[in-house]
């Protein structure tokens, strides 16, 4: 199980996504990559973040839909329940990557997702 600390008590009052920061560490996955290869990199980095119910498979199967639902529950609360659909839309995407990227730091990263 990965363990990291998302945010400080003291002086944070929660992880959010920054769109405005360009990635250092997080590659998002490559135009034209077949669904597995896609799924597969949403399923590496909800785990890596902490949404540990969803298994690599590469498949995309309920565990998957749940942990993007929970995700997009928590990431979207604006927009809620309008873009909890449980599917990895490009901006369910980002907001994955700029969380991963601010968060997790790179040895842990590299370790579960790979350099």
């Amino acid at each position: 199980m990965v363990k990291h600390q998302i945010f400080n008590h003291t002086s944070d009052l929660g992880a959010w996504p920054d769109l405005t920061v360009s990635l250092k560490k997080v590659k998002l996955p490559q135009d034209g990559a077949d669904e597995a290869t896609k799924t597969q990199w949403v399923q590496n980095h909800l785990r890596v973040y902490g949404y540990t119910a969803c298994p690599t498979t590469g498949k995309f199967d309920r565990a998957t839909e749940n942990a993007i639902k929970a995700f997009q529950r928590h990431f979207y609360p604006e927009e809620n329940p309008t873009k909890v659909l449980g599917q990895a839309d490009p901006a369910t995407i980002e907001r994955l990557a700029s969380l991963v990227d601010r968060y997790v730091p790179a040895e842990e990263y590299n370790k579960y997702v790979g350099a």
